[in-house]
């Protein structure tokens, strides 16, 4: 089911510091991301801005497609067959009997038959509920398709890329999220939020919004050298968290500093300046 894509002292110092150099190098060839066709159809570009933060903070550059069947393609120049990639995170929608529009079982039976008959090292769900601990969630059902030689891991919560209080990129974390735990916070949210959804919607001339990335996406199917998706979604990234974003009122990285990490309290100016308080936790 897989396509494959194209292909003394200071002596001791220098010696480590290479083989180092060649294991992060190693360990970033064996991380890829899995996506599937909702990774555009966000009412704002959450999932995208996620890969190119997974690309610019972690190396992560190997991204694939799973269509509505259970095909793996690659989306990225040079990506090795999925079977190859030790440690997998999956970046999509998800419940807690579902990952997608796929059931649990029908996911994993899909990606089982990628690696079949071996297995990845680590499966990390970055899906809401991907942890339940339901007979039929996700994660437990990955665990015993790869017959308990998968480390599997999900969050049995909401989960979502949070800047708890920071629109910096680089700073954003993954994990359990939360917003509706303040009044004026989320009224605040929402206000940022409006100007992300103008420019993203599909019916929008902004350079890159639904269409575009839809459209990216069947190309980079097609031919992901010609196309290489990774490179839509740095532009994206950078288009949607540029100055011109901050003072335009689309900035994606404004919007997610207000959601916060589970039992997280941010202090400061911002959080008085817009609910009255000094601080602010999440519950």
């Amino acid at each position: 089911m897989s396509q494959k894509t194209r292909k003394t002292n200071k002596v001791f110092c220098a010696g480590v510091g290479v083989s180092l150099l060649a294991s992060v190098g190693a360990a970033m060839a064996n991380d890829g991301v899995l996506v599937q066709a909702s990774i555009c159809e966000d009412v704002v570009p959450g999932g995208i801005v996620e890969l190119g933060w997974l690309n610019r903070t972690k190396g992560t550059k190997n991204i694939y497609y799973m269509d509505s069947v259970g095909n793996v393609v690659a989306l990225t120049p040079d990506a090795p067959e999925l079977k190859n990639i030790s440690n997998l995170r999956v970046v999509e929608h998800g419940s807690c009997t579902e990952v997608g529009g796929m059931t649990s079982q029908k996911f994993a039976t899909a990606l089982e038959a990628e690696y079949h008959p071996g297995h990845p090292k680590q499966i990390e769900l970055a899906t809401c509920n991907g942890g339940a601990t339901t007979p039929n969630g996700p994660a437990r059902v990955l665990f015993d398709k790869f017959n308990g030689d998968t480390k599997v891991m999900g969050y049995n919560a909401p989960a979502a890329m949070t800047g708890n209080g920071t629109a910096n990129l680089r700073d954003l974390m993954f994990g359990a999220a939360h917003l509706d735990f303040n009044g004026d916070w989320v009224n605040a949210a929402e206000a940022a939020n409006i100007g992300v959804k103008e420019k993203w919607d599909k019916a929008s001339t902004a350079p890159y919004n639904q269409k575009t990335c839809t459209d990216t996406l069947v190309m980079a199917v097609a031919d992901p050298v010609e196309y290489d998706f990774l490179a839509f979604v740095n532009n994206t990234v950078d288009y949607y968290s540029s100055a011109e974003a901050e003072t335009g009122g689309y900035s994606i990285t404004k919007v997610l500093s207000f959601l916060l990490q589970s039992k997280r309290t941010v202090c400061s100016k911002e959080v008085k300046g817009i609910t009255g308080q000094n601080c602010i936790t999440a519950p």
